[in-house]
């Protein structure tokens, strides 16, 4: 039950980044930072995809400033997607 929760803030987290430039950025980075912690959690349990994670935080930190470039934002926005998807199917 736990992973499912993890996945479904995990396709929040990728509608926040592709809505990045309307809403207000605390909601941005509040995302961004559950990214960062889980990213940075699961990264010292040894999980290596993690560190993706850690960079989509980075970037959506940096959307949440309003620097934003489409093709980042679409790549960071389907693996999230992808990642939430895998965690609420399984």
């Amino acid at each position: 039950m736990f992973i499912k929760l993890l996945g479904i803030l995990d396709l929040l987290a990728a509608l926040v980044l592709l809505l990045s430039v309307i809403l207000p950025s605390t909601i941005v980075m509040t995302l961004a930072v559950y990214l960062l912690i889980k990213g940075g959690i699961f990264l010292l349990a040894g999980d290596k995809v993690s560190s993706a994670d850690v960079a989509v935080a980075a970037y959506m930190m940096l959307a949440a400033m309003d620097w934003t470039n489409a093709v980042l934002t679409t790549i960071a926005s389907l693996f999230l997607i992808q990642k939430g998807m895998f965690s609420i199917l399984n």
